[in-house]
């Protein structure tokens, strides 16, 4: 029976694995997707070396073959047709058909691709949209300097045997707490845990497993693994200010976010951060560039005299973003202190996240 599937369907899978593959004229083939047929299944396979997907699509066919084949060609050509097509093989290509369109594409020997890796670990099952949520929540804050890979990473910590996010740039620390239960903690790149939050979308459970330098992610008809940097990340829980805040400010988010976008208009496009102080029981956000200045004023419910601080504007907003919560509190410890953004409440559930932004000189 030939090879017969929904278009929209495999472009669909085409397109995720097409995400992992890595253009290099030193090894072209890891520009290629590994397609193969067996065992009444089309399995898309893509690695760049680091990372790995592997998407199993059914079919009712009993045909045994493989090929190599550009992967981003490949989607763009499934995504082109429509309805179902057929695939088969000819010599040296992948031959698609639907209706009356006919598409040939170039394959190079399967036996030329690198091994994928697997894991034999037992995984352990959990709650998909809170490992995404936790991930999301932390990715802002991973480093984007190539030259500090320790921390262009997300930390997958166990903490009393829960599942503990954690990412830094070194400016500023994001972590989530989770309930969901983990003992094998694991350092990925920030690629890498964007990959897990891809393939965790639509899915409501999924399996995770760790076994020597790989962590095998498996949701729905993905499967994703990460190799692990074998860097140190920072011993994070030290950064967390843990003395007690001169000030605590508890406010509405979405009127923070509101002002910080405006005070972003006047701030210094070099260096665009804002004053944060507290004058008649209101928060007053300063900003002053070169051309302008503005002062926004933010209702706030006030414990303690909040000292003059300043704050990279960038990163405020993301903590903000990354806490998404209707209520959140701004805690200082001190002039130099840094600053802990975190929801008033969080839902049953859900990941405890909390925000350290370190201070800036204004």
């Amino acid at each position: 029976m030939p090879v017969t599937l929904s278009a929209k369907t495999l472009a669909d899978a085409a397109a995720r694995v097409a995400k992992f593959t890595h253009a290099s004229p030193l090894a072209p083939v890891l520009s290629c997707a590994l397609l193969e047929v067996n065992q009444g299944a089309v399995t898309l396979c893509a690695t760049d070396t680091t990372y790995a997907a592997r998407v199993r699509v059914p079919c009712d066919s009993a045909e045994l073959w493989r090929v190599c084949v550009d992967a981003k060609k490949l989607a763009q050509s499934l995504k082109a047709l429509s309805g179902e097509v057929t695939l088969a093989t000819g010599t040296g290509e992948l031959i698609l058909k639907s209706g009356r369109a006919r598409l040939a594409l170039k394959t190079t020997d399967a036996d030329e691709y690198p091994e994928l890796p697997s894991v034999t670990a037992t995984p352990q099952e959990l709650h998909a949209p809170t490992l995404s949520r936790a991930l999301e929540a932390v990715l802002p804050a991973s480093s984007q300097d190539s030259t500090r890979p320790n921390i262009a990473t997300v930390y997958l910590d166990s903490h009393d045997g829960h599942l503990v996010t954690v990412a830094t740039d070194g400016h500023r620390l994001h972590s989530a707490i989770t309930a969901l239960s983990w003992d094998a903690p694991a350092l990925i790149g920030g690629e890498g845990a964007k990959h897990f939050v891809n393939a965790l979308k639509g899915t409501s459970t999924c399996t995770l497993a760790r076994e020597g330098a790989t962590l095998m992610l498996r949701a729905g008809d993905t499967e994703v693994h990460a190799r692990l940097s074998a860097e140190r990340f920072p011993p994070w829980q030290s950064v967390v200010p843990k003395d007690t805040p001169v000030a605590t400010l508890t406010l509405n988010a979405q009127e923070l976010t509101d002002a910080l976008k405006r005070a972003k208009l006047a701030a210094s496009e070099d260096l665009p951060a804002v004053s944060l102080s507290v004058e008649d029981g209101e928060l007053v956000l300063r900003a002053t560039g070169e051309r302008a200045q503005t002062e926004e004023r933010v209702p706030a419910e006030t414990q303690g005299d909040l000292p003059l601080t300043g704050l990279a504007l960038e990163y405020a907003q993301e903590a903000l973003g990354a806490l998404g919560a209707d209520q959140v509190t701004l805690t200082s410890r001190g002039t130099r202190s840094a600053v802990v953004f975190a929801p008033v409440d969080t839902p049953e559930g859900a990941p405890q996240v909390s925000c350290v932004v370190m201070p800036r000189r204004i």
